[in-house]
Parts: C-alpha cells; structure tokens; sequence
C-alpha cells in the first residue's frame, strides 16, 4: 500500500493519500479538494500530471465510497485513461489532470459579452459531444466544466454519477442516482428526491443544470431562489421544495445569450432545447443569427 505525504493547496494541514498500488511512482502530491467523503490530490505520474480521487463514505452517503472506481469505469467506457482500485475504506483512481479554467473562473460578472458567449458555447459544445458519446453527466456545475487551452478539446470531469443512453452497458460498479448539488438541480430532479423515488437524469436535465451553471457563473447567484448557502439536511428539503416549485429568481444575461439561457431553464424537461442546439444558437450568435425553436 503506497502512502503519499501531501501538501495541503488548501491549507497548512499536512495529510496522507493512500492508495492501494505499489506501481504507481508518484510524486510532488498537491491536495486540491477534500469535502464530504470525496477527496482529490493533483500529482506527477512519471511526466504525466495526474488527478488521483479517493473517497470514503460519508454520513449516509455511501456511494461517495463507490463513487471513483465508478468514474473510472465511465472514463474508460467513453475512451479515456483511468486505473482504479480499493483502499480500507473505499476506493480510489488515477486518471489524466486537465489543466484549464473552470467555467466559473472564465465567466464572471464582469465579462464582456464575447467572452460570456464563447464560454457558454464551448461548455454547451463539450455537453453535446458527451451527449452524443451516449452519456448523461448526472452532476452538472460550473467547476466539472474545463475550458481547456487552444488546441485541446474542452472537458467534462466529475463523471462519477453519469448514467448511460441508448441502452449502453451501465458500468459494473454501480449505484441508485443520490440527486445532485441542489444548486443546478432541475426541478424533475429535485422532485423525484423530494418524494422518495429514484432519480433519472436525462440530457435535458443536463441541459437545465448548465444554463443555472452559466447564471450562476455569470450572476453570482442561484437560478431559484432558495436558502443558501445553507447546507444542513432541513436546508436540502427547503431547497429542493423552492427547485420543484419552480422558484425562479430573475437574472439578466445580455442578447441572445440571455434567450438561450431562458429556453434551457424550462421547467418542463421536454421543451428544453438539446445541448448541440444550445451550441448552433450560441454559436450564430457570434454571427448575428437569431434564435428558433
């Protein structure tokens, strides 16, 4: 079992990584992210920068310690590299790091109109192209979406409760869909927790939690107004209340950008707009073309 000494990006805290692989060399660990079970150390694998995610169940949560076997089986059903295996508590894997900005750190308040459109076209781009690859994301928010450097493809990362389409093979590992970050839930979503059923996240579901992710990127607030940034469990049933009745906030996003938001932000599922077609009228709008339906 190989134990990594980490600097803490977070903070002073000095912590360990352990993985269950003697044949990893890897070096100069960095932790980037560690909340609620789910933990995520950027490192050097050889000349590789790597991303290695474990987790451990939390609470309840159970699946947080399935959840990165389960994203490796998915980046590698969708073509990429990953190697997965288990640790006393949970479970853990290496795959590529993907330098980049998050769609939150490219779209801000203060964006001009060009760059609030050309972010939310390659974010609704890279969607598509997942789309089309046969996935559904499941988890959608402003900082799964990487918006690489020119010449490399932009990239969707936090895979772990993806959910295949047209029938393709679910991954081995795997467990009941939990619901998402209440922030860029859409109402179906929300609706089904809120009653006990099992969620079943859609492109069109995708499609909402990308255009909160642009609004709240872009705004600095949430589509619904709802308590936040609450997090206790009567706050996730107030939340959620406010998300399945529709509880929308008013927002302004300039031209025509604002209009695909809006179409996207539909709360019936069926007259939102396909992520390729989010990306066509983003993309003519660069061109002064108008928006159809």
């Amino acid at each position: 079992m190989l134990r990594l000494p980490i600097r803490d990006g977070l903070g002073p805290a000095r912590l360990e990584a352990v993985i269950d692989h003697p044949d990893f060399p890897l070096s100069d660990p960095v932790l980037v992210h560690d909340r609620g079970g789910s933990r995520v150390v950027r490192a050097r694998l050889g000349e590789r920068q790597v991303a290695v995610k474990s987790g451990t169940a939390w609470g309840t949560n159970r699946w947080v310690a399935l959840a990165p076997v389960r994203e490796a089986q998915v980046l590698r059903a969708l073509g990429r590299w990953a190697v997965d295996g288990t640790t006393d508590a949970g479970t853990w894997h290496v795959q590529d790091w993907h330098e980049g900005r998050r769609l939150d750190e490219a779209l801000t308040p203060d964006s001009p109109y060009e760059v609030v459109r050309e972010s939310a076209f390659r974010a609704a781009a890279a969607l598509a192209a997942l789309h089309e690859a046969g996935w559904v994301h499941g988890d959608l928010q402003p900082d799964h979406v990487i918006l690489t450097p020119p010449g490399q493809p932009d990239v969707l990362i936090d895979l772990a409760l993806a959910q295949p389409l047209r029938g393709l093979r679910r991954p081995p590992v795997d467990f009941p869909h939990p619901g998402q970050s209440v922030l860029y839930e859409p109402p179906e979503i929300a609706a089904a927790v809120l009653a006990g059923r099992r969620p079943v996240p859609s492109t069109s579901s995708d499609v909402w939690s990308l255009a909160a992710s642009c609004v709240m990127a872009f705004t600095g607030r949430t589509v619904i107004d709802m308590p936040w940034p609450r997090e206790d469990d009567i706050a996730r049933v107030e939340q959620r209340s406010a998300i399945a009745a529709g509880v929308r906030r008013r927002f302004r996003v300039p031209g025509q950008i604002g209009a695909v938001l809006e179409a996207a932000l539909s709360p019936v599922p069926s007259h939102r707009p396909a992520a390729a077609e989010m990306a066509a009228w983003l993309g003519s709008s660069a061109r002064g073309g108008e928006l159809c339906s």
